[in-house]
């Protein structure tokens, strides 16, 4: 019986669908991403029996392939995500429009480590595991990624109150 199981569960390929949106940013594309790389971990059978961290392991592999899927458009877009139109009533969307749009700024390794830290809450040992470096290169990886965020926040914040100060 295959003890590694879980990794098919809800939770983890829902984890799975957030990291790969954040790395595609195309919702269907995603979607195809965690099929084909579930499919992939079924099928490796008894040989996931000897994988130490399955969750990571199905987490990298979602990684290599959207990095695979990237390459293969040939022009990959630094803004992940769309600008939404500012509303006096979507303070809060806008804000997190704000913030996936400053994470889609980040270079690549970046997005991944914030992205699994922060949203996703996993701890820099199974980071580190997911990305395959030590685990002070991604809290150092970490800290600069938040560090570029607020200046990039700062800055966007900046320019669009003085873009309405003009109005």
């Amino acid at each position: 019986m295959r003890k590694n199981l879980h990794i098919f569960s809800e939770p983890v390929r829902d984890r799975m669908y957030r990291y790969a949106m954040t790395l595609l940013g195309d919702r269907d594309e995603a979607m195809d991403a965690v099929q084909d790389v579930a499919g992939k971990l079924w099928r490796m059978g008894p040989a996931m029996e000897k994988v130490k961290n399955p969750e990571a392991f199905a987490m990298r592999s979602v990684r290599n392939f959207c990095i695979d899927r990237l390459r293969c458009r040939k022009s990959v877009s630094r803004e992940m995500f769309p600008e939404i139109a500012y509303t006096a009533e979507a303070d809060k969307w806008a804000d997190v429009q704000l913030v996936r749009m400053a994470i889609g700024k980040l270079p690549e390794k970046q997005r991944t480590v914030v992205h699994l830290k922060d949203i996703e809450g996993f701890g820099t040992d199974e980071i580190a595991a997911v990305l395959g470096i030590q685990e002070n290169q991604t809290r150092m990886i970490l800290s600069r990624a938040r560090k570029a965020l607020k200046e990039i926040i700062i800055r966007e914040t900046a320019r669009r109150t003085s873009g309405s100060a003009e109005m």
